[in-house]
């Protein structure tokens, strides 16, 4: 379809510059012929035939120049275009995979020590990395085509329900910390006792957890909504102009 395109538009040059060129030399011959009053020699009609081909070769080339940079630049914007899309959609999936590892490591932790909280942190640090790193490819993704304002739009609702995930994640291990040890937290009341204190973080730990459930399914419809928009991103789905 690309190809028919650039044939057509070609063809239509062509077809511009001769008609163009054959006006040139009707007008020509009848104005050297005083409007066909004053027959001229078959050199003169040789020079008006020369100067027409001139001046047809004179615009022709710059011309078909003209449209295959145009057609070339076009492709490159829809192929920068579709490769940026899959990248984001890739980064995103990646970081919901790095998410659901952080949160069931968090829930099935049964003992917090110092390796503990090295672990934790090891998930931690390469997914904020990551939603930091999508970040800036939303920023760099300047197309203006409907489709993909669409797309880009999309990704942003998923970055931030990503990114508060995360934080809500990381609050999860803080209060499932001070469950498992309201010696060293429990400070804030003298007559508060260690049970009402662990019923209390738990009861914070369970409303969080709710909170990510919710979280996750919103982020997992979105994400089936977002791969078909990063379809329509791929070259010759949609002119980027």
């Amino acid at each position: 379809m690309k190809d028919k395109t650039l044939k057509k538009k070609i063809n239509d040059i062509v077809f511009v510059i001769c008609a163009g060129g054959v006006l040139y030399l009707i007008v020509g011959f009848l104005m050297k012929t005083n409007w066909l009053n004053c027959p001229k020699p078959l050199t003169d009609l040789y020079e008006i035939v020369r100067d027409t081909l001139t001046l047809m070769a004179y615009f022709l080339a710059p011309a078909i120049a003209l449209v295959l940079f145009s057609d070339w630049r076009q492709e490159y914007v829809e192929k920068s275009r579709e490769q940026q899309g899959r990248e984001i959609f890739s980064l995103v999936k990646q970081i919901e995979l790095q998410l659901n590892e952080f949160h069931a490591e968090v829930v099935e932790t049964e003992i917090i020590d110092e390796n503990t909280s090295v672990n934790m942190e090891e998930l931690y640090k390469p997914l904020i990395k990551n939603i930091s790193k999508l970040e800036g490819f939303i920023s760099e993704f300047d197309f203006e085509d409907e489709k993909a304002k669409c797309y880009i739009d999309l990704v942003k609702k998923i970055v931030a329900i990503q990114r508060e995930s995360c934080i809500v994640v990381s609050q999860m291990y803080s209060e499932k910390t001070k469950m498992f040890d309201p010696d060293q937290f429990n400070t804030q009341y003298e007559d508060y006792a260690n049970e009402d204190f662990i019923v209390e973080h738990e009861q914070k730990f369970d409303d969080l957890d709710d909170n990510f459930t919710r979280n996750f399914h919103e982020m997992f419809d979105l994400i089936n909504e977002l791969k078909p928009l990063k379809n329509s991103l791929k070259v010759g789905s949609v002119s980027p102009n």
